[in-house]
């Protein structure tokens, strides 16, 4: 019986490390809607979303400089996307690297491509992926 407590124990906690773990709790698209539109379209354009990422770049920079470290990302990108916005390689993202992930994020949240977001679609997994960009 104790062998297979363990086991369980080490299966779940290989397969917790194995997807990325995220910085806060899901927001629904209805909330964040509601606190971030502020134009009242019941959307969110690229423009407001590309705006709250700026905002939450420097939230999470605690050190005040004008790139974000690892650390500082931990939870909000995968280690994959973190590599490939990370084109000159500097183990930092600077503003345009960390908002070329958030644009990718926000295309494929859209997939009736009308350049908005709304909260059905901030509900699905990749709407969730861009709050976690533009949400501290």
């Amino acid at each position: 019986m104790n062998f297979r407590l363990a086991a369980g124990a080490a299966l779940a906690a290989v397969a917790l490390t194995a997807a990325p773990a995220f910085a806060q709790s899901k927001m629904s698209g209805a909330d964040v809607i509601k606190k971030y539109n502020k134009d009242n379209d019941q959307t969110l354009e690229l423009a407001e979303v590309i705006n709250l990422g700026v905002k939450l770049f420097a939230e999470i920079n605690p050190d005040g400089d004008t790139t974000l470290e690892s650390n500082e990302t931990a939870g909000r990108i995968t280690e994959k996307e973190w590599k490939q916005a990370n084109k000159d390689g500097d183990k930092t993202l600077e503003m345009d690297e960390w908002l070329s992930i958030l644009r990718k994020r926000f295309a494929k949240a859209n997939p009736d491509k009308d350049g908005s977001l709304d909260a059905a679609e901030l509900d699905t997994p990749a709407g969730q992926a861009v709050i976690l960009m533009i949400v501290k």
